[in-house]
């Protein structure tokens, strides 16, 4: 098991995954690039230290509800949210649930 800080990435679109893990990996961070809130329930590992770049429009389980999800359930896992569609209940909902970040 590693212990090296990982940076998990989340959003249904591949090129912005790619791009974005790219991005991060170029600045010497480790980064897992998911494809949906599901894959990253499955891949997470609560034991290693990491933050969440979430997207808020997915199908199925949103960016929102995966953060509200994680925030019920304790998982202090720092979050920014990324999203090309935003508004002000999205954003206030995300940081009522501990968004350290919001970029639209």
């Amino acid at each position: 098991m590693s212990t090296d800080p990982l940076v998990y990435i989340v959003d249904d679109d591949a090129a912005v995954l790619k791009s974005l893990h790219w991005l991060i990996e170029s600045a010497g961070l480790t980064a897992k690039a998911l494809p949906s809130a599901a894959a990253f329930l499955d891949a997470y590992d609560p034991q290693r230290p990491a933050c969440l770049v979430l997207d808020v429009r997915m199908p199925v389980m949103t960016g929102l509800q995966l953060q509200c999800q994680l925030h019920e359930q304790g998982i202090g896992l720092p979050v920014i949210i990324m999203t090309g569609h935003s508004d002000v209940p999205s954003c206030t909902e995300s940081f009522r649930n501990g968004a350290f970040d919001f970029i639209e």
